[in-house]
């Protein structure tokens, strides 16, 4: 049923009233429905956390290994694992801010 609302949603010609968003992973996870601000603040936390736990589950992990199997691969992997790690989520989480906007505009007026 939820997989059905989501997908309603989320089309084109859409005719739902609410937002259904996730709060948490997997068991733990708590759905809820809006078209608040708070709304788009959790659905963009969850997002942050989505990538986030993707990332660490298989993206690192597999260059892990391949930098394992193949030592003149590692440096590569290495690099590549610190700059999204260190670097794009990082980005990602400043553009989820809810202050990021305001301060983009505060520092365009300088």
């Amino acid at each position: 049923m939820i997989q059905s609302y989501l997908d309603a949603q989320r089309g084109p010609r859409s005719t739902t009233r609410f937002i259904l968003h996730r709060t948490g992973r997997t068991s733990a996870a708590v759905w809820a429905a809006g078209h608040r601000v708070t709304d788009a603040r959790a659905t963009s936390y969850t997002l942050g956390d989505d990538v986030h736990a993707k990332v660490m589950r298989a993206f690192v992990p597999d260059l892990n290994r391949l930098g394992r199997l193949n030592p003149w691969a590692a440096k590569y992997t290495e690099a590549k694992i610190h700059a999204v790690v260190d670097g794009a989520l990082v980005i990602l989480q400043a553009a989820l801010n809810e202050n990021t906007h305001t301060q983009l505009r505060l520092d365009d007026d300088d």
